[in-house]
């Protein structure tokens, strides 16, 4: 490498780490994902068909770069901007929508009251927001139809902002009294006598005060039946609403929100709902059933292991798999340099000494690299070599250690999770002590190694 090509490669290296760098409403940054993204389980066909989904993956597996790659892939059928065709979509047209749940979390204060009104003006806004990205500002225009003179979608947003009227009551009814008396006295004297005449009368009034508190709202329905017009009206087949970061949101939180997200689910509107949520750390609440309501979409390596016929089939494909990414990034970012361009050495041994300590996680990948980029740099180096790799792996295990420490310290995780860890690393450090010039098996449950 050059010394100019360098902070390419850095850059390049620093795209591995997360998707949420990329603009939504950045047409260049989004073209440039189609160009890089390697789609190695096939699992784009998969989230563009007509089904609600959730991708489900740990953190860095690609959850969101997925989410926003299926974006893209829409806006091909629709955007006049865009020249390139879907080759997944077809002849089909869908408008895509993308909603960042960890964006949106003054929705959830108030106890909740106005959630499914405050969720449904997200998707409002954001149908604004983003038909502009997709139209080139004002030319909001699908096929023949000006979707920007829609009637049905302006008076579809006047009444989300406004709200409909679901129910009037009287609140803070204030009771008043009132008692006053008149005395009126009149007096007559004359020679022949004295009249005097008195009269006095009380008046007693109540009167009642009170505030009309309106409660306004939006039916779910009505939405989704007004959503179905707006889109037969112009012409789609189809719309896709991606909602990222689900597990962003607490556990009280997410259970609210899928109350929600089951009366948009299964609409017959042809809106569609693709979730991002992470392993473990989801919850659909009681009434949405997997694989009835909403299908899995699985990201991690071991829902992959049994495909290639085991870990070790898999971890073949892996080492394919982080070859084409690498790649893939410096074709589109680094002007086209060439692995040999950037590594130095054994590039087949480079590749599986990232794949294994990876085990599919992109960004992973990402930080070895960049550790591994930084340590040639102090070398004085041109080239990444394995010695780099291994540093590079050693600082991202403490990153990734770090992490897993202040979890257990702040009881995000259970502390019997830390025991566990240290009775693994007992074992693969005993193991490792009987035969120093092969690699210790932290998890010890392969047969072949049942007499070690």
């Amino acid at each position: 490498m050059q010394l100019d090509q360098i902070q390419t490669v850095r850059d390049t290296f620093q795209s591995i780490l997360r998707a949420d760098y990329i603009s939504i409403s950045d047409i260049k940054q989004l073209e440039n994902l189609n160009d890089y993204y390697v789609d190695f389980f096939n699992l784009l066909p998969k989230i563009l068909q007509n089904q609600d989904s959730f991708i489900n993956g740990r953190r860095g597996t690609g959850k969101t770069t997925l989410l926003m790659r299926a974006y893209y892939e829409c806006m091909k059928t629709i955007s006049p901007i865009i020249k390139e065709e879907s080759y997944l979509l077809q002849n089909k047209r869908v408008l895509p929508i993308y909603i960042d749940l960890s964006q949106c979390k003054e929705m959830f204060s108030q106890d909740y009251k106005n959630l499914e009104h405050s969720f449904i003006s997200k998707i409002v806004e954001e149908i604004r927001n983003q038909l502009e990205t997709i139209f080139h500002e004002t030319r909001l225009k699908l096929g023949k139809r000006n979707f920007s003179r829609l009637e049905e979608f302006d008076d579809f947003t006047e009444t989300i902002k406004e709200g409909i009227l679901l129910k009037v009551e009287k609140r803070n009814i204030v009771q008043e009294n009132k008692n006053s008396t008149t005395e009126k006295l009149q007096g007559l004297i004359s020679t022949k006598d004295v009249n005097v005449k008195g009269t006095e009368s009380t008046v007693d009034e109540e009167n009642l005060c009170y505030e009309l508190d309106e409660i306004r709202g939006y039916n779910v329905q009505q939405f989704l039946g007004c959503l179905g017009r707006i889109r037969q009206k112009s012409g789609l087949d189809a719309i896709y609403i991606f909602v990222d970061e689900f597990s962003d949101l607490t556990d009280d939180e997410q259970e609210k929100f899928s109350t929600l997200l089951k009366k948009l689910l299964g609409s017959k509107n042809n809106v569609f709902f693709k979730v991002g949520t992470i392993t473990d750390r989801f919850y659909f609440g009681k009434d949405i059933i997997i694989g009835r309501d909403i299908y899995p979409i699985y990201l991690d390596l071991s829902d992959f292991v049994e495909r290639y016929g085991g870990i070790v089939g898999a971890s073949k494909e892996l080492v394919i798999y982080t070859e084409e990414l690498i790649q893939k990034r410096l074709n589109s970012l680094a002007n086209g340099l060439k692995m040999n361009d950037v590594f130095k050495g054994n590039k087949n041994e480079i590749l599986i000494r990232i794949s294994r300590e990876a085990m599919g996680v992109p960004r992973t990948i990402g930080l070895i690299l960049q550790n591994a980029l930084t340590q040639a740099e102090v070398r004085n180096e041109k080239f990444i070599q394995i010695s780099d790799i291994n540093v590079g792996v050693r600082e991202t295990r403490k990153i990734y250690f770090k992490q897993f420490q202040g979890a257990v310290q702040k009881k995000v995780i259970p502390g019997f999770y830390m025991d566990m860890w240290n009775s693994l690393l007992k074992r693969a450090l005993d193991e490792k002590a009987k035969n120093s010039n092969r690699p210790a098996s932290h998890f010890m449950i392969d047969p072949i190694r049942k007499n070690i």
